[in-house]
């Protein structure tokens, strides 16, 4: 069954001002929205929870089970582990107050237990950070220390976490960080790209076990792609010595137009046989072949989730990663979650109109970004002014063959102070600034960071083009504090962030499945609250 999980916080404001404010957050796997804020009436904490009941219960899918959390704002903050009230809500029908019947009907079967859930939080939070340790959980957490102790050694004696020993010293002890366990299983991220496909293999806390990358070649068509993406899969996890009795779950990053709730491709004009791409069935092909859930994610938002944790996005919780490459695409980060937008299609920087009586987009409309400053627009470019007769080093760098310049020859070019090449790339990044400096002046982020095929192949000339751009357009409060950076990832990020989607999502099916031995999990879908 779905579990949507929600935390409704009462913050307190100030130490005059104990009224705070209730906070009703919906968590998803990694995904996590506030879906309401309101000042409650301080010496009501049951209407408050009444409430948020409401408000929960409208935002779940039906027949979900929902558990949401109060904190009372009566105390100062050291003391709000005492005054915690757990409710949960099983089809809208049972509570519970630290494990005694508030039920109005009686129907507490469903009934989820506070313990369960501090576990699961636990978990989550072990798995998006790896090496955390107890003294940061319950700080991260807001629990008392005593109570995580006693939490983490419940779930290391479940088998769900090990403890390790740093090596580095904390005021003269060796610091104790948790991960998960190894034996719990692993998980496989799926790029497939315009050019390339890539599969990586991890375990639950993120280490690559296996990496394989090879020419897509889409050409072939569709089911020749897909034939070929299921074998790679088999021969990466055989070269890893992983069965696929070990393997929870499987992400697959694509780069088209794609609808996550359903798993379905709706379109990908970019690529070959593009009539063969519309309304595919991804995620049930996958799951028909290996009998394993299977997650479908757009890849700008794999690749992001990889810089969030891995890369150049650790240290901000507000930032955009702008992916450019032969499409150009954005994931939002707001409070370190990813904002997919009312019905998950937010994220569409490519889609901006920068000139609206430019090139034609494959989207339909004229002067898009991705139609101006796209690496296959710059490509295109190249070859159309050497058509003209325009003499540039990147024909002899292809071997004469028109076919065969890409944008790492044109990077190659520029910097051998070819003057076609740095034009074109100029440009490029001229408009790239320019709609970035819209994203700064509308969000206000405190990052942006520039990644894919693009700007690894012309980080340097394309940034201090974009980082002018923007600080001659954006508003000067937001740019003044705004920081412009290059991703420091590699070609495997979407791969691995698709792997790392996938193992957040199994960690609720993980801890039920090892606590009631459920049957065989399936994948939870990022919630769209209805409403």
């Amino acid at each position: 069954m779905l579990r949507i999980y929600a935390v409704v916080a009462i913050e307190r404001l100030a130490s005059d001002n104990p009224d705070g404010r209730l906070n009703l957050v919906l968590i998803h796997g990694m995904d996590t929205r506030i879906l309401i804020r309101q000042r409650p009436c301080s010496d009501r904490l049951f209407r408050i929870a009444d409430h948020a009941a409401e408000a929960l219960l409208r935002a779940a899918s039906s027949g979900a089970i929902c558990v949401y959390e109060v904190v009372s704002p009566f105390t100062s903050p050291r003391q709000l582990d005492s005054h915690r009230l757990i409710l949960a809500i099983a089809k809208g029908d049972s509570f519970a107050y630290d494990g005694h019947d508030m039920s109005r009907t009686g129907n507490d079967k469903e009934r989820v237990s506070s313990r369960r859930q501090t576990e699961l939080a636990v978990l989550q939070l072990i798995q998006r950070e790896p090496a955390i340790s107890r003294v940061e959980l319950a700080h991260r957490l807001g629990l008392s220390t005593a109570n995580i102790t006693g939490v983490v050694g419940a779930l290391v004696e479940k088998n769900f976490l090990v403890e390790e020993m740093s090596a580095a010293k904390v005021v003269g002890r060796r610091r104790i960080s948790l991960t998960m366990h190894p034996d719990l299983g692993n998980v496989v991220g799926v790029d497939i790209g315009t050019f390339n496909l890539r599969i990586a293999v991890t375990d639950l806390n993120g280490k690559l076990l296996g990496y394989r990358e090879e020419a897509t070649e889409m050409w072939r068509g569709r089911e020749a792609v897909l034939s070929r993406c299921f074998q790679l899969i088999d021969e990466t996890l055989a070269s890893s010595s992983i069965p696929v009795s070990k393997v929870l779950g499987i992400g697959v990053a694509f780069s088209g137009v794609i609808d996550v709730a359903e798993g379905m491709v709706l379109s990908y004009p970019r690529l070959g046989h593009a009539e063969q791409w519309k309304n595919v069935p991804l995620k049930k092909l996958v799951e028909d072949y290996f009998g394993i859930p299977c997650l479908l994610e757009d890849s700008a938002r794999a690749v992001a989730t990889t810089e969030r944790f891995l890369g150049a996005g650790q240290n901000f919780q507000d930032f955009v990663y702008v992916d450019a490459g032969m499409g150009i695409g954005a994931s939002i980060f707001i409070g370190g979650s990813i904002y997919r937008g009312f019905n998950g299609s937010a994220g569409e920087f490519g889609h901006m109109t920068v000139d609206e009586n430019g090139p034609l987009c494959l989207c339909g409309n004229n002067g898009c970004l991705e139609a101006m400053a796209s690496s296959a627009t710059i490509i295109e470019s190249v070859r159309r002014a050497l058509s003209k007769g325009v003499i540039s080093k990147t024909l002899e760098m292809a071997n004469n063959q028109m076919d065969r310049i890409s944008i790492e020859i044109i990077a190659r070019a520029a910097e051998e102070n070819d003057s076609l090449a740095y034009r074109v790339l100029s440009e490029a990044a001229s408009h790239i600034g320019a709609s970035a400096a819209d994203l700064v002046n509308l969000l206000n982020p405190e990052a942006i960071i520039f990644g894919g095929a693009l700007f690894r192949a012309a980080p340097v000339l394309l940034l201090d083009q974009i980082r002018r751009v923007v600080r001659q357009r954006a508003m000067e409060k937001s740019v003044n504090d705004v920081q412009l950076l290059s991703s420091p990832l590699g070609t495997n990020a979407g791969a691995v962030g698709a792997a790392r989607l996938t193992a957040a999502a199994m960690i609720d099916t993980i801890h039920h499945r090892r606590g009631a031995e459920a049957a065989i999990p399936t994948m939870p879908q990022p919630a769209v609250p209805a409403g």
